[in-house]
């Protein structure tokens, strides 16, 4: 066929300023003859391929196609296309003339004259660049997401449609919920909720308050594919479309079960006592201000019972901490197990236990302490050991809501002490003289510290005479008290108080130093002489200080012989740990000083105690020598104890020796020793050692 012939007529036919309009600015047109080669050209092709209007006319087609396209043929197949379709539309990288690529959105027809002879093609092309490297950059970034979700597996990550439903699912959601992806895809998400939730709407209620809020976290229970579950912390985000409309919803889940049980084993362990499980003073008080507010609307009375085991120390200190907490473990079981399943047991601390129970009166919380003290009268398993203990238990009892927690557990307490003041093992109701007791016993304790701090104690001592020649080998040291108001007191007034606290321990080192101290010196002021220092030691020195180091001090900074230096020992100290007693004991004889049993007579089993102990001398008890002058069965008592010193080789001293009659009874008995104010009152060291 002759192209060159007839060419410039059906280009005029086809009105090609026309197709060539420079109004059209973002489109390329060229127009190429059946060879292939450009006849046509707009300023837009021109400019789009990086040539001059002039300059791109004549080239071929293929000069706009990249290196792979006309290795692969793409230039045929779009004629090709184009004339069995009418068009052909495709988008292809094409090369500018200083062979840097770009996008082109093109549209190839082909071109007919008037008898429908092909007489070549039209080309309309659009630079579409910036369109497809944005949408190839989305697609990358849209597959790298697509891998990372499902490559996340710490993470649920879920997509659901507007209305809740599952649109893809995650390796991870899989290993959390337990179910593969086409067994929940197209199911409501509400399946991973437990029933109740699902009762009460929840999925629903959280998917239209994230819609509000763009995004919600929440926690709780949810429910794998084998019905177990586990805690859940989730992100619930929304998401919308280009015009700003809901089109889903994306959830990301994790498992939490393991923080949430660290975290709520962590609030048991603030607020439960570590050894026994119990509530503690925390958990206790919140739950009596709870009751409390309650007793507005109900008609009943709130009660807190304060219990303190008799003598628990005795127990820890000679069975072993171990026995002891055991039995507080025990002592717990027992008194939650005769208590009603409302009512708080609790550790407040040591060996105190309080229980709060709302109860109908008065008579209503008696019976409950009673039962319980009724409850711990069998004996309690403590590590193989059946122990018997004592309890003292008070009552609290209060019809005002408006009265504060720790105002109801204080009264507890000082009826408990109370009870411990009084006897123990018993049980006792709150009263107001309580209260007056309690506050003047806090400021006697007080009074009572200021007077350690300002050195308010002295050192009197009471002279222990040979009763045959009436001459002085001795002096007992007796603590006085030189109050700022009251003037002298006594020990009776003072030291029950003083161990309770135990601000003994510390006067009580200052006691020995001071007692060696004196006896030192008045052996010095006569040399002749070498009387004996006899000291009182508190049980509490013997269980809980170092006392064989406190002589050792007492004796090297005063350099008095030790063999001057005798410690009397009450037999209750004796009866509080035989071993550890026995084994104090015999480090303080190992240092050379002598040993006394205090108050003898008035305990249990003396008598194996002075066969068994390293004594050196007993102490009748005032109570039988008062009785010397009235009831002959004193006398015997004496008697048999001089006797029995005798066997043993103990010194005997008789004390409260006030009498003449007294003190002759005692010379006819056999009695050596004596003190008492029959031979002189407690005096200064001034005058009594001068």
């Amino acid at each position: 066929m002759d192209r060159s012939a007839n060419g410039s007529s059906w280009l005029k036919d086809h009105d090609l300023d026309r197709l060539l309009m420079e109004a059209v600015q973002d489109h390329g047109i060229m127009m190429f003859d059946l060879d292939g080669n450009v006849i046509r050209c707009s300023a837009g092709a021109a400019a789009m391929a990086g040539y001059g209007r002039d300059e791109a006319l004549g080239r071929h087609l293929s000069c706009f196609y990249s290196e792979e396209d006309r290795r692969s043929g793409r230039l045929e197949e779009d004629l090709a296309k184009a004339l069995s379709e009418g068009h052909c539309q495709s988008e292809r990288l094409r090369v500018r003339k200083d062979g840097s690529l770009f996008w082109a959105d093109v549209v190839t027809s082909p071109v007919r004259d008037e008898q429908g002879r092909l007489r070549g093609f039209a080309e309309v092309a659009r630079d579409v660049t910036e369109r497809v490297t944005a949408e190839r950059a989305l697609r990358q970034s849209e597959e790298r997401f697509r891998l990372l979700v499902a490559g996340v597996t710490d993470y649920a990550i879920v997509m659901l449609d507007p209305s809740g439903c599952v649109l893809s699912w995650n390796q991870g959601a899989q290993l959390v919920n337990g179910y593969e992806a086409h067994e929940v895809l197209g199911r409501h998400y509400s399946c991973f909720y437990t029933e109740e939730d699902r009762r009460r709407d929840v999925p629903g209620t959280q998917l239209a308050q994230a819609e509000r809020q763009g995004r919600l976290e929440v926690e709780g229970w949810r429910v794998r594919k084998d019905g177990s579950r586990f805690w859940a912390n989730a992100v619930i985000t929304v998401l919308e479309d280009e015009d700003g409309e809901l089109c889903g919803f994306a959830e990301v889940t994790r498992d939490v079960t393991e923080r949430m049980e660290l975290l709520s084993n962590l609030k048991h362990q603030a607020l439960h006592d570590a050894l026994t499980g119990l509530p503690n003073r925390v958990l206790f008080t919140e739950h009596l201000r709870q009751a409390l507010v309650r007793q507005d609307r109900h008609d009943h009375l709130v009660a807190v019972l304060y219990l303190d085991v008799d003598r628990f120390k005795v127990i820890n200190d000679s069975l072993g901490h171990q026995v002891g907490d055991r039995l507080l473990v025990a002592l717990g079981e027992r008194v939650r197990a005769v208590t009603r399943p409302e009512d708080t047991v609790a550790r407040m601390g040591g060996d105190e236990l309080a229980v709060l129970c709302e109860v109908a009166d008065e008579a209503d919380a008696m019976a409950v302490a009673h039962r319980i003290l009724h409850a711990l009268k069998d004996p309690l398993s403590a590590n193989e050991h059946e122990l018997v203990i004592g309890t003292s238990i008070g009552v609290a009892l209060t019809k005002d809501s408006d009265m504060e927690p720790d105002r109801l557990m204080a009264d507890a307490d000082v009826a408990m002490y109370s009870v411990k003041e009084r006897g123990r093992g018993r049980v006792e109701l709150f009263n107001d003289a309580m209260r007056a007791r309690a506050v003047h016993r806090l400021d006697k304790e007080l009074c009572l510290r200021r007077a350690v701090e300002q050195a308010e104690f002295r050192l009197y001592f009471q002279p222990v005479v040979e009763l045959d020649e009436g001459k002085t080998v001795g002096y007992e040291a007796l603590l006085r008290w030189e109050h700022p108001e009251r003037g002298t007191l006594g020990a009776d007034e003072f030291i029950p108080l003083l161990e309770e606290t135990g601000l003994i321990l510390t006067l009580g080192q200052w006691v020995l130093a001071e007692a060696c101290r004196a006896a030192a010196s008045a052996a010095r002021a006569d040399a002749g002489a070498s009387p004996t220092m006899s000291v009182n030691i508190s049980s509490l020195q013997v269980v809980h200080s170092d006392l064989k180091t406190s002589v050792g001090r007492a004796l090297a900074a005063s350099q008095l012989e030790p063999d001057r230096l005798c410690l009397e020992l009450t037999e209750s100290v004796l009866l509080d740990d035989e071993e550890h007693t026995a084994h104090t004991l015999g480090g303080l004889k190992s240092l050379g000083v002598k040993l006394a049993l205090d108050d003898f007579g008035t305990g249990y089993s003396s008598l194996t105690y002075l066969q068994s102990l390293p004594l050196d001398a007993v102490k009748i008890d005032r109570s039988f020598v008062a009785g010397l002058d009235s009831d002959p069965g004193h006398s015997a008592i004496v008697s048999s104890v001089v006797k029995i010193s005798e066997v043993l080789d103990l010194d005997v001293v008789a004390e409260g020796v006030e009498t003449s009659s007294q003190h002759q009874a005692l010379r006819s008995l056999g009695c050596q020793l004596a003190q008492g104010y029959y031979f002189g009152h407690p005096q200064p060291a001034e005058l009594a050692l001068a």
